[in-house]
């Protein structure tokens, strides 16, 4: 297996020899046609790859594998009727941006400090069309969620030396579909795969209940099977998240996944089946006509 870099002119330049370098992705099988893009990628992971091309992509996510465990439907009203970001999501991606590519984010982040509406703000967007825009508020905000971050032994370590955003593409062992995964943080030398939060409660507890409302169970065994396949010569078992809260007084906790990707391998792997069954038949089903009984969660 070879790993590859994707230059912006579409070509691959091989950063670990022992197998055929990456070049332009073959055809897919026609059972495809609809459900992917036209091209499926040679397994590997792509540096520099642009966040946006990497979500064009249809191969299977960790994200569409939330979407499945509601329905195979909403999956696939997800994947052909893409949503624009969310302010929450565009907070997330800033703070991304801050830890782990400052360059990138005090060169594509700009603060506006007025309000959001009339001639003003409307200039102001329109004289810069490819930034993103945040409230002052916003903006300390992520800086000092930064600082927590880079204050942190532990957090800080794991950043210092490692890949970032890498694009990492494979195929489904069994049902050979493509999949894909985008880890934050990847410690080669540590074997080490890490993911940055920004979160209401970062303790214990609180981040515990965080990550079963937004399935992160499912995040972390996804995460290290695309990473392994990937990396024929390591063996990366240890997932961990980075949580930062995004408000004051902006703590950071790291916390290690061993105890949920067990449980969160048995809550994929019917998904995967069902995602196969429904490429099959070009059938993507809704909710059973049956009358279910209610449970109330033991957070409640």
């Amino acid at each position: 297996m070879t790993l590859g870099r994707k230059r912006n002119n579409g070509t691959v330049e091989t950063t670990v020899t022992g197998g055929k370098a990456m070049g332009t992705p073959p055809e897919i099988e026609d059972k495809y046609a609809g459900t992917f893009d036209k091209r499926k990628f040679e397994p590997g992971i792509y540096d520099n790859y642009p966040a946006e091309d990497y979500h064009r992509e249809k191969a299977l996510s960790c994200s569409g594998l939330k979407k499945l465990a509601r329905s195979p439907a909403h999956f696939k009203c997800w994947q052909d009727n893409p949503k624009p970001s969310t302010a929450s999501q565009i907070f997330g991606t800033c703070f991304h941006l801050a830890v782990l590519e400052p360059n990138r984010f005090f060169d594509e982040v700009l603060v506006y400090e007025g309000r959001k509406y009339g001639s003003k703000w409307d200039a102001f967007q329109s004289a810069n069309p490819r930034k993103t825009i945040l409230s002052i508020d916003d903006y300390n905000a992520i800086l000092a969620m930064k600082k927590s971050v880079m204050d942190s032994e532990i957090a800080s370590n794991l950043i210092k030396g490692a890949l970032f955003e890498q694009s990492v593409f494979w195929n489904e062992p069994t049902f050979d579909f493509p999949c894909k995964c985008r880890p934050d943080i990847l410690r080669p030398d540590l074997e080490v795969v890490a993911d940055l939060k920004s979160c209401g409660d970062a303790s214990q507890n609180g981040f515990s209940i965080e990550a079963g409302k937004n399935k992160y169970h499912y995040q972390a065994p996804w995460y290290l099977l695309g990473v392994n396949s990937v990396f024929p010569d390591k063996f990366y078992k240890t997932f961990l998240f980075i949580c930062t809260e995004a408000e004051p007084p902006y703590l950071t906790k790291v916390h290690n996944a061993a105890g949920i990707v067990e449980k969160g391998r048995e809550r994929i792997r019917p998904l995967v089946e069902v995602y196969a069954e429904c490429i099959e038949k070009d059938e993507w089903p809704g909710y059973d006509d049956n009358i279910d009984d209610m449970w109330v969660s033991e957070w409640a």
